[in-house]
């Protein structure tokens, strides 16, 4: 926002946050209400003008079916229906449950590459090219790796209404192997041994392509330090191959820009298989 505003700076040009719901950010096709809430949000946040929506369902409740056949999956009508009704100014998104994501490279279609097997693109529509995600940890476990995320509710004042904060990592060991991506199937391939912890699914795209971790090893949360603003959390839960932290205070979060550090420490000197970051989400729960 703030290089576009350099542009039309002294202009009547008006600027305008959108959504596309058919080429979208890597990992994030036909998201739940709460992810694009906190898009919309961050656009607010970021001093947008107004809001725009390409490739959504637009229908009646009784054509959402038949409309939705030839557009998206028809579970997204509904989701697109509420959402009408709160992007359009800061209030009516005001406490409703959000989920606030860093981006990924590649998705979107139109030929643009994915995180899996990335290159560099030679033309940058829906490339999303310098997204932070993946992002490597330092080896050598002596340095974070640092990630921007972007939280536009101020936590801090509405502290009293927020029932629940949590942050949730997806982690890829490239020791257990490269990304695995099934077709067609939603069964989940198995740990390639019974020292790794489940895989978690990174993508879906339009509930066909499903893209699978290298999971990490059992016992890696004991090692694993992340840190909020430079506040070193607690040790994870792991569920469904997330790490999970829980029961955050919202009093940590800044409104707009936040650091969030992570290494994994006791690592090999002779290892040389990278671990990355592959989705960081932060959930922000009212009352």
């Amino acid at each position: 926002m703030a290089a576009y505003r350099q542009f039309t700076s002294g202009t009547h040009i008006k600027i305008l946050g959108g959504s596309d719901e058919h080429h979208t950010s890597d990992g994030y096709d036909w998201p739940p209400i709460e992810v694009l809430r906190g898009v919309f949000a961050n656009w607010w946040q970021q001093g947008v003008d107004g809001i725009h929506c390409f490739n959504w369902t637009y229908a009646m409740p009784e054509d959402a079916d038949r409309v939705s056949a030839l557009q998206h999956d028809s579970r997204m009508a509904p989701v697109h229906r509420m959402l009408y009704r709160e992007i359009g100014e800061v209030a009516a998104l005001r406490r409703k449950d959000k989920t606030f994501v860093v981006q990924r490279r590649g998705g979107g279609g139109s030929g643009a590459p994915g995180t899996a097997g990335w290159k560099t693109p030679r033309f940058f529509q829906n490339t999303n090219m310098f997204a932070q995600l993946p992002a490597h940890l330092e080896n050598s476990s002596t340095a974070d790796v640092h990630v921007k995320l972007i939280v536009g509710d101020d936590l801090v004042a509405e502290a009293a209404h927020i029932k629940g904060v949590r942050l949730r990592m997806i982690l890829h060991d490239a020791a257990a192997g490269e990304p695995i991506e099934i077709l067609n199937s939603s069964t989940k391939p198995a740990p390639p041994d019974e020292d790794r912890i489940e895989r978690a699914l990174i993508s879906l795209f339009k509930n066909v392509n499903h893209l699978y971790n290298g999971p990490p090893r059992k016992g890696i949360e004991k090692r694993l330090e992340v840190r909020i603003n430079n506040l070193l959390l607690d040790e994870p839960a792991i569920e469904a191959g997330w790490f999970v932290y829980r029961d955050l205070d919202p009093q940590v979060f800044a409104l707009g820009t936040n650091v969030v550090g992570v290494r994994v420490s006791g690592r090999s000197r002779e290892m040389r298989a990278p671990m990355t970051i592959e989705k960081l989400e932060l959930d922000v729960d009212y009352r």
